[in-house]
């Protein structure tokens, strides 16, 4: 593997952002911020981020991996079917920040009975939500997210990543309330 852009930065988790800090007050919606500590292009075609922030005064974490130069889904004000991308996102953890991940989104989600993050990549299929090519370095770009685990577990799920790599921020936000068990039982499995 060759490494065409390599940026880090190191945070302390008293720099990192508050998981929840662009929550709207009175909203049920669980949206979480992370920053992109550490951002890398993969062969000229993968941007890997490792994504932070903090809950209750831990660090929280994952490592995503997404396609570059993505075509818009959306042309002319009209979605294009066409542009749904398989295997166009994966996400890993990245040890106790990982596990720290999943006890704070079942707290934010109000659940219970939680295990350590899967050591399993999980892999999406997304759909460009953007009227542009998403460049990730130029701009901030808005992605739906599918998981089927095409098994017996019924993990179907859905949830937005938007990623603004110029001011180094992921935004791992709800689509639907229903999903959440899923999402988390998804990050356990």
């Amino acid at each position: 593997m060759s490494f065409f852009k390599n940026i880090f930065e190191s945070k302390s988790s008293k720099e990192l952002r508050n998981i929840t800090s662009n929550q709207i007050e009175k909203n049920d919606w669980v949206d979480l911020i992370f920053d992109i500590v550490e951002s890398s292009k993969i062969e000229n075609e993968i941007w890997t981020f490792v994504c932070k922030a903090k809950f209750e005064n831990l660090m929280v974490g994952f490592r995503l991996f997404i396609i570059d130069n993505i075509e818009p889904g959306i042309n002319n004000d009209q979605i294009d079917n066409t542009k749904f991308i398989q295997k166009g996102l994966s996400i890993i953890g990245i040890g106790k920040e990982s596990d720290n991940f999943i006890h704070a989104i079942s707290s934010l989600y109000g659940m219970q009975n939680v295990q350590n993050f899967t050591n399993q990549k999980l892999i999406y299929t997304i759909f460009p939500l953007n009227n542009k090519v998403a460049t990730l370095e130029k701009g901030k770009f808005k992605f739906k997210v599918f998981y089927d685990d095409s098994n017996e577990k019924n993990l179907y799920t859905e949830f937005y990543i938007n990623i603004d790599l110029n001011n180094k921020i992921l935004e791992f936000n709800e689509k639907d309330q229903d999903y959440r068990e899923n999402i988390l039982k998804a990050f356990m499995q």
